[in-house]
């Protein structure tokens, strides 16, 4: 069964059944990154890092990360 959204929210969903399990599928139009409130992390402590001289190093692992994570 597929609805789109208005009919998800109009659907009789019976009062007997406790849980429902529904999927969403979706389209990523944008990504805002216009107000910081992402980071770039170290992936294996996943704490902020901050490029120095363009190389990202992991202040707590104190190891180099070539492809850190944007969290």
């Amino acid at each position: 069964m597929f609805l789109n959204i208005k009919e998800l929210l109009e659907a009789d969903w019976s009062s007997q059944v406790k849980e429902y399990i529904v999927t969403v599928q979706g389209k990523i139009r944008e990504i805002d990154n216009s107000f910081r409130w992402y980071y770039v992390s170290c992936k294996t402590s996943i704490k902020k890092v901050m490029p120095t001289n363009g190389i990202y190093m992991c202040g707590t692992c104190k190891k180099e990360c070539d492809y850190p994570l944007v969290m």
